[in-house]
């Protein structure tokens, strides 16, 4: 009887001890369930950040190169340089351009155009692959005249080319077209002394007023009969950066002096005021003393 009684209670130690195992095992089962998903979300956000990154266009509108299929440019071709000049024969009618960029949007004014005697003025527009930025090209194409119109003796160049108060870069040759110079912010318009080759020849200048702060383009064309000949003048307009700077360490260095100032009068004040109250004091001192003699020799005499 005393064995039945301790199988059975062995029994039932060992079906609770059961349950208690499979009580602990199943919460660990679910917890690693849910910590997985956390994971896979941030996996699928890494990859839509990579993806809006690689996204980003450019903001670049200067060409690449330049090309045309007669004669040579002046000057060389340059990605910051938008002003060229151009020669062609009498017996050309047309002139072919292509070009290439680095990364924009488009290229309007490449392919064929045509000619005519005398300056052709002919545009090359780049916008950048963001569509935030443009820059042009200005190719200006002189066609000569047959050698039966024209007359050898007679120059449309210019002899010496000055901007009065500044210098310009490079310095003047009748082989360039195109110059820079940089002036200050004050100036509004600029004064341009030129000498022509021919007594003859009429100079007219065009854009050398009203001139606006950063890039301005001036345009001076000499023609005598019926040749022509076009320079080019670039001209920075600087920002009073400087002067601002300059302003600002005047009005503080001026605001110093006005603080000194005024602490030295304030002192100075305070030094009188103290000086004055101790003279008072000691006159008053003085007095009581004398005071005090007096008493105590009128105590004495009694």
């Amino acid at each position: 009887m005393k064995k039945l009684i301790i199988f059975i209670v062995l029994l039932i130690i060992s079906f609770f001890n059961i349950e208690n195992c499979l009580a602990i095992e199943e919460p660990e089962t679910s917890s690693s369930i849910s910590s997985q998903e956390p994971v896979e979300e941030s996996k699928e956000v890494s990859s839509s950040s990579e993806i809006s990154s690689s996204v980003k266009l450019s903001n670049d509108a200067n060409l690449k190169s330049l090309k045309i299929n007669n004669g040579v440019l002046s000057p060389n071709f340059s990605p910051n340089t938008t002003n060229y000049s151009l020669t062609v024969n009498e017996n050309i009618s047309s002139v072919t351009f292509s070009a290439s960029c680095n990364n924009c949007k488009s290229i309007s004014g490449l392919g064929s155009f045509k000619v005519y005697n005398g300056t052709n003025n002919h545009t090359i527009k780049v916008v950048s692959e963001d569509g935030l930025n443009t820059k042009t090209y200005n190719i200006y194409i002189t066609k000569k005249e047959s050698n039966n119109e024209i007359d050898n003796s007679v120059s449309a160049d210019l002899k010496s080319l000055k901007v009065r108060g500044y210098k310009i870069s490079p310095e003047f040759s009748k082989l360039i077209n195109e110059y820079t110079v940089t002036i200050n912010k004050g100036e509004k318009s600029i004064y341009i002394d030129y000498e022509a080759v021919e007594n003859e020849a009429i100079v007219t200048i065009k854009g050398n007023k009203n001139l606006k702060i950063g890039v301005n383009k001036i345009t001076i064309i000499v023609t005598n009969g019926k040749k022509e000949q076009v320079y080019y003048l670039t001209v920075n307009k600087e920002k009073a950066k400087t002067k601002s700077k300059i302003d600002k360490n005047t009005k503080t260095n001026s605001k110093k002096k006005d603080y000194i100032l005024i602490s030295i009068i304030c002192g100075s004040a305070l030094l009188i005021i103290l000086i004055a109250w101790y003279f008072i004091f000691m006159h008053k001192k003085v007095s009581l003393k004398r005071k005090v003699k007096k008493l105590k020799k009128k105590i004495n005499e009694k």
